[in-house]
């Protein structure tokens, strides 16, 4: 609509971290107006960020990126979609305590979404324990080995950790979790997974384009949070979910 010269790089299932930084050193040496980087990993690129001049406006989607030299993150409010977390595991009918599992030394996205799910379930008087997980080890079968009850509900902060969680817990747990990706939309459909908390991608990459177009027009966008869903087996096939989750069905 806006007459923008778009090109999508390194659009692939199992990028790895260092063809992500290679396409973006490419676009930035190609001069480009913008790049747009939904981060595999935030603080690889934060670092990697830190130690190039670069002019260039980038705005991040996705994973936050810390770096200065991103001027623009567009996301959901990820505070609320802890609290949404936490109210959506209240009506279970369990009071068995929950486990969170949480990356060690992960800060940004999933620190505020940690805040905003431990303040709601302390303040719904839900039990919780964090369980703290290296990333070497995020490994279906792995987390059995964490000191954890023999029931309870389980929760994951990143959509890596969700589809862990489902592979691991499944059958025999109930499994919450955030964001999509098509393992999370399969544990959905299957019951391996109860209930996540989501954005619409969709919104996340038009807001983007439609950032940097006014940012290049010289206009100033208000500050905009995306729109935060709750997802489960029982309404993944209902509009409006059905659109934002299966796009080019």
């Amino acid at each position: 609509d806006s007459n923008v010269d778009l090109r999508f790089v390194g659009m692939y299932i199992d990028m790895k971290e260092e063809e992500q930084l290679s396409y973006i050193e490419r676009e930035i040496q190609n001069n480009v107006d913008a790049i747009v980087i939904s981060p595999i990993n935030s603080k690889d690129i934060d670092s990697w960020l830190e130690g190039r001049k670069i002019s260039i406006p980038i705005i991040s989607i996705g994973g936050k990126i810390d770096s200065e030299k991103v001027i623009k993150h567009i996301s959901a409010d990820n505070y609320i979609m802890g609290e949404r977390l936490a109210e959506a595991l209240a009506l279970e009918d369990s009071l068995e305590t929950s486990y969170i599992f949480y990356p060690h030394g992960a800060v940004g996205d999933v620190m505020e979404r940690y805040k905003g799910l431990i303040n709601k379930l302390e303040e719904l008087e839900i039990a919780y324990e964090v369980i703290y997980l290296n990333s070497g080890v995020l490994e279906p079968g792995i987390v059995y080995a964490a000191s954890i009850g023999s029931s309870g509900s389980v929760i994951g902060l990143t959509p890596g950790i969700t589809e862990l969680l489902s592979a691991s817990f499944g059958e025999v747990r109930s499994v919450y979790g955030v964001g999509i990706t098509d393992n999370i939309l399969k544990g959905l459909e299957k019951g391996t997974i109860k209930k996540v908390i989501a954005q619409s991608d969709y919104d996340s990459g038009y807001l983007s384009i439609n950032w940097i177009y006014s940012y290049l027009d010289g206009k100033k966008e208000d500050e905009v949070f995306l729109e935060i869903y709750e997802v489960d087996k029982n309404n993944m096939f209902t509009m409006p979910l059905e659109q934002i989750l299966f796009p080019i069905s």
